[in-house]
């Protein structure tokens, strides 16, 4: 990455910071403020396809919002990457992957494998010290779409949104 693109992503992510912000302090129902979350998670870090996922009650894992997956796919969890989000809600810490079809760390994870997953970024959605969920980005088009810095803008992203 050039100095140049690094840069323009430096402003872009400042001003999706100041954007999630003010979303915070001005929607008050939950759910629109999930889809505005994911809309500036997703296109300030050009993901192909990306999703929030929150745990309930009993510890399952519950798709709230979802970019470029099929509603199908949300609901029954077949269109997201597992592997790596239980990994980052069990672990409570940050993921990045630069070639996941190539990452001994999903070598047998079928979600990573069966959905082509080439890059991607997850972090903790915490709350009081107490991990909620993630949010999740990848690409299947690119390998390392995302880097470390876009791994930092997520997570200061997730902090600030929660």
């Amino acid at each position: 990455m050039s100095s140049d693109e690094s840069t323009v992503l430096g402003h872009e992510t400042i001003d999706a910071l100041l954007r999630i912000s003010q979303q915070i302090n001005s929607i008050t129902e939950i759910d629109e403020l999930l889809e505005n979350i994911m809309d500036i998670a997703v296109e300030t870090l050009s993901a192909e396809r990306g999703f929030l996922v929150l745990k309930g009650d009993d510890n399952l894992l519950n798709v709230r919002v979802a970019r470029n997956i099929t509603k199908d796919q949300a609901q029954d969890m077949t269109g997201i990457s597992t592997s790596i989000v239980q990994q980052v809600i069990q672990n409570s810490e940050s993921l990045l992957t630069l070639d996941a079809q190539a990452d001994p760390r999903f070598q047998e994870a079928q979600s990573v494998i069966f959905q082509k997953i080439l890059s991607a970024a997850c972090v903790p959605f915490h709350m009081k010290g107490k991990t909620l969920g993630a949010i999740y980005l990848d690409s299947r088009l690119d390998r390392q779409r995302f880097n470390q810095e876009s791994l930092n803008f997520l997570s200061a992203f997730a902090n600030n949104a929660a």
